[in-house]
């Protein structure tokens, strides 16, 4: 998300929640010809100069440096929020500090040398710094708007997220050209036009369009190529005669482009199913932007993977595929039966373990996940039956399906109950843990698609051209042999 870490629930008083304090900036020399500007500013790259006001006082314009990669704006000669207040204590006037509040966003206009307007929708107040003839604020922020002024709940008619090469190269390949059905039975039109253009919103903010438009859209392109399209611009369209403006997101250092390898071919993503996936992801929030990101994200060890996709795996299907075991007055007469079975001191006990007679367990939960994707489940969490047996005994092996659920059901309650016990080969249990979490990626992957009308030949088809699903039944069938061999 372009603006992802930020609340824009604003009040009057310009209050958000959920602003993290992003540390102190580093200064280092820096020519600089801003009016008032030392020959010194925050060390960032891409910094450009300009004039800056806050929006509820635009009699006080300082010169400054505004640097959108690095999240920074510095302003010269004096100060846009006061840093100082004077407090009557009794018959003295003392001078001291506004208490720091990370919790406090401002609403910053500017405009750059080069005559570009800019809207910094949230800025948090940093620090000022007094010198003998110098005075400098600074501010920090996620993302800023260039091209225009606008208000913090202003609302756009359109929009156009472009995910960059190679992804803009891949993209027109899909006959995605045409109205679009939006959750809140909203109609928009979709064209290609140096990125994905949707026009006839429903005058929705930018919070809205990142919401609604541009994190489902990032989502399912994660789960057709397994690689994160960060949106490389998102312009948001305002109403006829107005200027668009571009959302320019804090970026920090980029990582390294990966060599483009998709998973499943667009070929079956129309409009229609295009239209079906929005709607998914409205009805299942937050399930397919939480998968996306743990298949994607860097930083994220394989417990953590584990335990999101497990997670999800039973939103997914108590949200879409639920069903009860028995009706509810069967599961009333059978709670009332064992409640009257036992001592006085335990019935309460027992009426609450019996609150979920009704429903499936999570292991139930996850074999009807396999049992929808037929083949490819086998495949992806192994065999459904396992024809060796024990001939002393005449018993048969736990089936490969079987003890994939349980590995599952394991890692998801061993964490929950800190279970400590330690795998007796460490090397061999890291190996397992991270094909655990490849094949609930592969699974997830493939029962979202199938929900949107991609047919199972077809994504069972593209898994196996994809290089990175051969790696993964590789290193399966090699690590863990009792359930893939």
């Amino acid at each position: 998300m372009l603006c992802a870490g930020i609340s824009r629930e604003a009040s009057a008083s310009g209050r958000m929640a959920g602003f993290v304090y992003l540390g102190d900036p580093v200064y280092a020399p820096r020519r600089s010809s801003a009016a008032g500007a030392p020959a010194w500013s925050p060390a960032v790259g891409g910094s450009v100069l300009g004039e800056f006001w806050l929006d509820s006082a635009p009699g006080n314009r300082l010169a400054g440096e505004l640097d959108v990669d690095g999240g920074m704006l510095t302003v010269y000669g004096g100060e846009l929020v006061d840093s100082m207040q004077t407090v009557q204590q009794g018959m003295v006037s003392i001078s001291q500090p506004v208490p720091f509040d990370a919790n406090v966003g401002y609403l910053i206009l500017g405009r750059r040398d080069d005559g570009l307007e800019v809207t910094i929708p949230f800025a948090v107040r940093l620090g000022t710094r007094h010198a003998a003839d110098s005075v400098e604020q600074d501010f920090t922020f996620l993302y800023a708007l260039e091209g225009g002024h606008v208000a913090r709940m202003e609302q756009y008619v359109g929009a156009t997220v472009d995910f960059g090469e190679p992804w803009r190269s891949w993209l027109p390949g899909a006959s995605w050209t045409g109205v679009v059905d939006l959750p809140r039975n909203d109609t928009v039109e979709l064209t290609w036009d140096d990125g994905l253009r949707f026009e006839g919103l429903p005058s929705l903010t930018h919070d809205e369009i990142e919401r609604s438009l541009v994190v489902p859209l990032r989502s399912l392109l994660i789960f057709l190529s397994h690689q994160d399209p960060e949106p490389e611009k998102l312009v948001l369209h305002r109403a006829t005669g107005q200027s668009e403006v571009t959302v320019k997101a804090q970026h920090g250092e980029k990582a390294t482009q990966r060599p483009f390898n998709p998973v499943v071919s667009l070929r079956a993503i129309d409009a229609s199913r295009l239209s079906a996936w929005f709607r998914l992801a409205d009805q299942i929030v937050p399930v397919t932007t939480v998968v996306a990101k743990t298949i994607t994200r860097a930083g994220y060890d394989v417990e953590m993977r584990i335990l999101n996709l497990a997670a999800s795996a039973e939103a997914i299907h108590r949200e879409l595929y639920d069903e009860k075991l028995m009706t509810k007055e069967e599961a009333r007469q059978i709670r009332e039966a064992a409640v009257g079975a036992v001592p006085e001191n335990a019935q309460q006990r027992v009426a609450q373990l019996l609150q979920q007679l009704r429903n499936l367990s999570y292991s139930e939960r996850l074999h009807r996940i396999l049992a929808r994707l037929d083949g490819l489940g086998v495949e992806i969490a192994g065999r459904s039956s396992d024809p060796r047996g024990d001939t002393a005994t005449g018993t048969t092996p736990m089936q490969g399906r079987d003890l994939w659920v349980q590995s599952v059901n394991g890692a998801r309650n061993g964490f929950a109950h800190l279970r400590r016990n330690p795998p007796e080969d460490i090397e061999r249990y890291a190996g397992q843990m991270h094909v655990l979490y490849q094949s609930l990626s592969w699974a997830l992957t493939a029962v979202l698609l199938l929900d949107v009308g991609v047919s199972l030949d077809d994504i069972a088809a593209d898994f196996h051209l994809s290089s990175k699903y051969s790696a993964f039944r590789q290193d399966a069938i090699q690590l863990w042999p009792e359930i893939y061999g």
